[in-house]
């Protein structure tokens, strides 16, 4: 889902929905194929008109704090807001899924940027950051072969090496 607005209101959509979110999934029994950490898994905040990114980082960082601390919902920062470097990359957060990170979450390296170093029981935790825009498609093969589909998402993505999107902010 994504949303555009000024920034108090928009936080306060975005805590609105995450609560919901919170309240209905429960990561204990939700299965998928997508990588995930959180119920609510990833907040970016993008700069469109009239903010820049520091400003954005400013706000991924204020909201994080508040987020936390509303939700009691653990929360990590990344990109342009992470405090970490190792934890700029969103693969790098979410190198482990929630069952794993519930096993690993006394490790101090996996301690959250914001909130208590506990996760929430049925929603785990967030990703919240600054970025530029993410530019995500679907490529239908014609192949029934998962080792095809892996090679070609090696070449495109940025984190096998593909191109990152490197804008303006502004």
């Amino acid at each position: 889902m994504t949303l555009a607005g000024y920034p108090r209101p928009l936080q306060d959509a975005l805590l609105d929905s995450a609560r919901a979110a919170i309240a209905s999934i429960d990561l204990r029994i939700h299965v998928g194929a997508h990588p995930r950490i959180g119920a609510v898994d990833v907040i970016p905040f993008v700069p469109l008109r009239g903010i820049s990114m520091q400003e954005c980082v400013a706000l991924a960082r204020s909201f994080a704090a508040r987020y936390a601390r509303e939700t009691e919902v653990p929360v990590y920062l990344y990109e342009e807001a992470a405090l970490r470097p190792e934890r700029k990359n969103l693969e790098n957060v979410r190198k482990v899924q929630f069952e794993a990170l519930v096993k690993e979450f006394g490790n101090p390296d996996r301690a959250p940027d914001a909130g208590e170093a506990r996760l929430h029981p049925s929603a785990g935790a967030t990703v919240i950051g600054a970025r530029q825009f993410l530019v995500a498609f679907n490529i239908n093969l014609r192949s029934r072969d998962i080792a095809v589909a892996r090679a070609n998402a090696r070449t495109i993505r940025a984190s096998g090496g593909g191109q990152r999107n490197r804008g303006s902010g502004n």
